[in-house]
């Protein structure tokens, strides 16, 4: 299943700053990489991962909240480099990461806004109807309120 690109009307050549949307799923890691294809050999990738808002509570393992947020931030920012590496980028090319809080599709749309990027990239995790309604789906509120292009990658068929 390929992904699917809407394209801004200013969008007139490969973008040169891309904000793509990471949640470490196969789906938003595809679109990472199809984001690296069509980025410009002297473009910037930002690799977004959006934590839902509000503290961690204690795992059942019963640490604490604050030393569970040490862990993830710590786990997050070496899956980040891990995934920067495996995109191969170009000598031109630069990556960053960052870390926002909140709601992952409003999120996304205000940083990419903030940045003044060409292009959003997501993942789409195809869930059913229901799942959708409680949940929501990122991908469908990045397509209706970016202000710029978006991709959107489907997981790898089963």
């Amino acid at each position: 299943v390929a992904p699917v690109l809407a394209v801004a009307r200013n969008l007139e050549s490969l973008p040169r700053h891309v904000v793509v949307g990471i949640d470490f799923s196969v789906s938003s890691i595809r679109a990472a990489k199809w984001a690296r294809r069509l980025l410009h050999p002297e473009g910037m990738l930002e690799l977004v991962y959006v934590a839902a808002d509000g503290p961690f509570g204690a795992g059942a393992d019963g640490v604490p909240a604050a030393e569970s947020n040490q862990v993830l931030v710590k786990r997050i920012e070496r899956d980040m480099e891990r995934l920067v590496s495996s995109l191969e980028l170009q000598p031109g090319m630069r990556a960053i990461t960052v870390r926002r809080t909140g709601n992952a599709g409003e999120q996304l749309c205000l940083h990419a806004d903030s940045v003044g990027a060409d292009l959003i990239a997501v993942g789409s995790h195809r869930y059913k109807f229901l799942e959708r309604l409680s949940m929501g789906s990122v991908s469908a509120a990045v397509l209706y309120h970016a202000g710029c292009s978006v991709l959107v990658a489907p997981p790898e068929p089963s």
